[in-house]
């Protein structure tokens, strides 16, 4: 943020310096994260490594600059200067944000790239932005708020306000540049009006000339035929509605067939209205034929006629003697023209008679195809009423068959209901007899199964009874039986059991030898 850089006192507020840093911080904010500030510098301002053959050698720094070469021909003291400013605003980058921010509110502008194209103005405003009283007091509250105080003030604040000179110097620089700049103004162009309207007019001096017989000339084809010939859309459409009437005719007696029979006409009935029309048509009387009356002519109106065609055939040869010659009478024109409109005045009349005529008839046919439709409904409709009171007799009858029906079906329901019940309570009075039944056998079955299990309990008390009699018995003193031992009375004769049963077989020995 020095005026002066630290080798060279050289004042940095210099277009020749800002604008390639301007470039080069553009390029920084979108190589920021893939490059640090140091690479970044290395990769733009080193010279490039010789080429080796088979591997190629890509800047991706440079490629993004439009023109490189304004860079390299920079001096290095320039260069020095330029890569300081470039390492101090990175540094910087926490304070410089919120002080560009404010910087853009207050000028409303808010896209870099209009800044970009329009340097040297946005340039201006800068230097006038910085150039304020309130700058270094927002410097050093911004600078506050991520640095120390003193840190704040002898590298912000100091050399920014003894670099107030140089800005000023820059704010003049740029005013004259922008004045030198100024495109003049083009002078308006005059519009030049086209003298077409404002020609004279040539006034023939010879009479026009007479038009050639048409009929005498040849023309280079025939007239076609189709320019005598009607058009044939009228024919066209006439054929459309025969076909769509012949269509309407043949779905009406489709639906006329396929109708219920309410709404079908009879025979007899439509015979009738066809034999009812005849009559209403009035016949005509014959016109009676007169003869035809001779009107007797005398000498003196003869005379007259003869006179007045004399005056017209005079007037006629004139009046062509007139136009060989060249010349117009406009009485004629005028005539021809009355002439002419009194024919489309007779034929508008004879259009409308005939129309109105048209309408009359169109009318007397509605009429009375108003009053055959009406014959027409009335018949339907009679024929319509009986049809009803004979659906309506069928529904009554049909009515009193059901009625008849459901009575017969209600009281069988009655019967069949009155069964059903008599039944259930049979089945009640079979199923409590059976109930009866089954629980006096259960009560007999219970009794027995008490019997049982009292002599079953007596039995186990006799049976523990007699199992602690023999527990008893245990307890005495035992002593083992010896066949060997004698009794121990003290006789002379006492003998052990083994003594006597050796005794007893040596007799019987004895005997069986004897």
């Amino acid at each position: 943020m020095n005026c002066f850089g630290e080798e060279l006192k050289t004042n940095v507020f210099q277009l020749n310096i800002l604008i390639p840093l301007i470039e080069i911080l553009d390029v920084y904010a979108t190589l920021k994260e893939e490059f640090s500030p140091d690479e970044f510098c290395i990769q733009l301002f080193v010279k490039e490594q010789p080429k080796e053959k088979c591997k190629p050698y890509f800047n991706p720094v440079r490629k993004r600059f439009n023109n490189v070469e304004e860079f390299k021909g920079l001096s290095v003291s320039v260069r020095n200067i330029i890569i300081d400013l470039f390492m101090n605003i990175v540094r910087y980058i926490a304070f410089l944000e919120p002080i560009s921010k404010d910087y853009l509110d207050k000028q409303n502008c808010r896209n870099y790239n209009d800044l970009h194209q329009i340097m040297v103005r946005r340039m201006l405003s800068l230097v006038a932005y910085l150039l304020r009283a309130e700058t270094p007091n927002l410097f050093h509250e911004k600078g506050c708020l991520t640095f120390e105080e003193d840190f704040v003030e002898q590298n912000l604040v100091l050399p920014f306000l003894e670099a107030t000179p140089c800005l000023e110097k820059l704010q003049e620089h740029l005013k004259e540049y922008v004045r030198n700049t100024k495109v003049p103004k083009k002078e308006l162009t005059t519009p030049m009006f086209m003298n077409v309207l404002n020609r004279p007019k040539i006034r023939l001096k010879v009479p026009p000339a007479t038009p050639e017989d048409l009929s005498v000339m040849k023309f280079a084809r025939q007239i076609p035929k189709t320019n005598y010939l009607k058009p044939s859309m009228e024919s066209k459409l006439e054929s459309l509605r025969a076909t769509n009437r012949m269509n309407a005719l043949n779905l009406l007696k489709d639906a006329n067939k396929n109708a219920p029979s309410c709404f079908q006409r009879r025979k007899d009935l439509d015979k009738s209205v066809e034999r009812e029309k005849p009559r209403a048509i009035l016949a005509r009387r014959s016109i009676p034929k007169f003869k035809p009356v001779e009107i007797k002519q005398t000498v003196a109106s003869t005379l007259r006629e003869c006179a007045r065609v004399i005056s017209v055939e005079e007037k006629e040869i004139k009046r062509l003697k007139a136009l060989t010659e060249g010349g117009l009478d406009p009485a004629s024109i005028l005539k021809f023209e009355e002439e002419k409109r009194q024919q489309q005045r007779e034929e508008e009349l004879l259009r409308i008679q005939k129309k109105h005529l048209l309408a009359l008839l169109t009318r007397e046919n509605a009429f009375t195809a108003k009053q055959s439709l009406l014959n027409d409904v009335k018949v339907h409709a009679e024929s319509v009423r009986k049809e009803r009171q004979q659906l309506y007799d069928k529904l009554e009858r049909w009515r009193e068959n059901h009625n008849k029906e459901m009575m017969e079906i209600v009281e069988k329901c009655h019967e069949i209901e009155q069964a059903s019940r008599e039944a259930f309570n049979a089945m009640i009075d079979e199923k409590k007899q059976k109930a009866a039944e089954v629980t006096e056998e259960s009560r007999q079955l219970k009794t027995q199964l008490m019997k049982q299990r009292e002599e079953e309990t007596q039995r186990k008390i006799k049976l523990i009874q007699e199992i602690k009699t023999i527990q008893s018995l245990r307890a005495l003193p035992f002593k083992d039986f010896d066949p060997t031992e004698s009794s121990g009375l003290g006789l002379l004769c006492e003998m052990s059991l083994a003594e006597v049963c050796s005794i007893s077989v040596k007799q019987l020995t004895v005997n069986l030898s004897f």
